[in-house]
């Protein structure tokens, strides 16, 4: 009884906070959502669930789509590696579709190597694409949604975000700064920049089979199970459409990770010791800017 009270006054709590305690409301034939990563993998499921509802798409990616572009979708081809190529496509959206007032980072980028194997490209290129690229598309279409006080900007970071891996170790902290961008751009928006109407939404989640983790060891199939992609998809929208402001971990069951940091000294260096063998036989592909 108690239990439930309790979790009943946290969700309150959370979703009035999470909001500054405003509402607002989402014309979906006249917003325009941007997808970074859109052209497989995660990002091609959310692409296809927005266009089904006939609401303004666009896709950002290095790759061309692997799919036929949907009615109201439209792709730029952008190096989320290069932040010229970013400023570049940001003014070419502006120009040709118009201000986008969801933006959705949810491209992705890892090696899987160790410490001493990670080249600097392979950092470069982790931050770059997990977390640099966030602020770099923020400061391209987060200033009309201040100015409207009407947007949202979605992150999805990782239970990465929570938990380092060997050999991914530049992914997880790349994670982590996603997530603290997500964290300090909801207090900024709130605070400085007065727009407590514009949303921002976090997406944390576990092992998804998408062709970037191919090899990565699918868990026990209770607490930590393989995700399909779709699942994922599915929650970043439900997200969105709502248009409020949300943490979300997936699986739901592992909502308890995010108090790791908590835990005795043992517990979480024991939990990070384990997750080598989650590591085994994984590869990567060279260039998966899509796949999350």
């Amino acid at each position: 009884m108690f239990g439930g009270l309790f979790f009943r006054i946290k969700s309150f709590l959370d979703a009035g906070v999470g909001n500054n305690w405003k509402n607002d409301r989402y014309n979906w034939s006249r917003e325009i959502v941007v997808v970074t990563g859109g052209s497989d993998g995660i990002g091609a499921r959310i692409v296809a669930m927005l266009a089904s509802k006939g609401i303004k798409t666009v896709v950002l990616d290095i790759q061309e789509p692997k799919y036929v572009l949907p009615p109201g979708v439209t792709y730029f081809h952008c190096d989320l590696g290069s932040s010229d190529a970013i400023k570049e496509c940001g003014a070419a959206v502006k120009a040709k579709v118009g201000h986008p007032t969801v933006l959705i980072n949810n491209a992705g980028f890892a090696r899987g190597k160790t410490i001493l194997d990670t080249t600097d490209n392979d950092l470069r290129l982790t931050f770059q694409v997990n977390a640099i690229s966030h602020y770099q598309l923020a400061q391209q279409f987060l200033p009309k949604m201040i100015e409207n006080n009407h947007g949202m900007i979605v992150t999805v970071a990782s239970l990465a975000s929570y938990v380092t891996a060997p050999a991914l170790v530049d992914y997880c902290a790349s994670k982590s700064a996603a997530l603290t961008f997500h964290e300090g751009l909801q207090s900024e928006l709130a605070t400085i920049y007065k727009a407590d109407k514009v949303r921002t939404v976090c997406i944390n989640q576990g092992y998804t089979k998408t062709a970037l983790f191919n090899g990565f060891n699918k868990g026990d199939g209770f607490m930590s199970y393989p995700m399909e992609p779709d699942t994922v998809a599915e929650a970043i929208v439900r997200a969105v459409l709502a248009g409020k402001s949300d943490h979300i971990i997936l699986p739901r069951g592992n909502a308890g990770i995010t108090t790791i940091k908590g835990w005795p000294t043992w517990a979480q260096v024991g939990l990070r010791k384990d997750m080598k063998k989650m590591m085994k036989e994984w590869y990567v592909l060279f260039f998966p800017y899509s796949l999350t």
